[in-house]
């Protein structure tokens, strides 16, 4: 069932399919942790529905956001939203596979490329079918892939914004510094207070030293309510 859902932030609104894959939490939390000059561009890997891509406008000073999907459905819901939220030009959805991106719009095009990729790898966890199941489960060379597109159309000094499970934490790692990008900050995602990180979100700098920053996000508190930090995102007032 189609349905247009509030995004509390700018008067943006995000049409969606219940039947079919939803944003979650992640996707919200990951594009408020981006950080791009003014002026910038942006690349978001896999898009979806394009929440991350719409969000971006109001949450960075970015000029241009390409909005990167290869799923036919889902490409067709982030055009869709595009001009539910009178985005054209600033939001640009582009049909096609990531791994094609840096020959399609050009190496080294970029300030940030931001992703919330599938958690899971082939063949594993839960099984579904359709656009839900891509989602879910890697297709390609997976994180390799993903990550070597984005340091090839990374500027010199741009960004990748992760977010990904716990449990691929030193993977990630491994394949950011094999790209030839430097792991800068490292954010642990932990649903409550007194529970273990379950997902993290990695910013990795090309051409930069060494050096990490470590800090660790609960998302609520003992109460089962949102964080300040977490009830900013959603634009809640406290």
């Amino acid at each position: 069932m189609e349905r247009i859902d509030d995004l509390q932030c700018a008067g943006l609104r995000l049409k969606q399919d219940s039947e079919s894959y939803c944003f979650t939490s992640d996707a919200v939390i990951l594009a408020n942790l981006v950080k791009v000059k003014r002026g910038g561009v942006v690349a978001d890997f896999g898009t979806g529905s394009g929440v991350i891509a719409v969000l971006l406008t109001a949450k960075t000073q970015a000029d241009k956001i390409f909005a990167i999907e290869k799923q036919p459905g889902l490409f067709k819901l982030a055009c869709d939203n595009v001009r539910l939220n009178k985005l054209e030009g600033k939001v640009v959805p582009v049909e096609g596979d990531i791994e094609d991106m840096p020959r399609v719009l050009g190496a080294g095009c970029v300030d940030a490329v931001v992703c919330n990729p599938p958690y899971f790898k082939q063949d594993s966890g839960e099984t579904r079918e359709g656009e839900s199941a891509a989602a879910r489960h890697e297709s390609g060379r997976g994180l390799e892939g993903i990550v070597s597109a984005a340091a090839a159309m990374l500027k010199t000094g741009g960004e990748l914004f992760l977010i990904h499970r716990t449990e691929r934490l030193s993977e990630v790692c491994a394949l950011v510094e094999n790209a030839g990008l430097a792991v800068k900050e490292m954010i642990l995602i932990r649903a409550r207070e007194g529970v273990e990180p379950k997902t993290f979100v990695v910013v990795a700098r090309k051409g930069a030293a060494q050096g990490m920053k470590l800090r660790t996000l609960t998302v609520t508190d003992s109460d089962g309510k949102y964080t300040d930090e977490v009830a900013k995102m959603y634009g809640e007032e406290r």
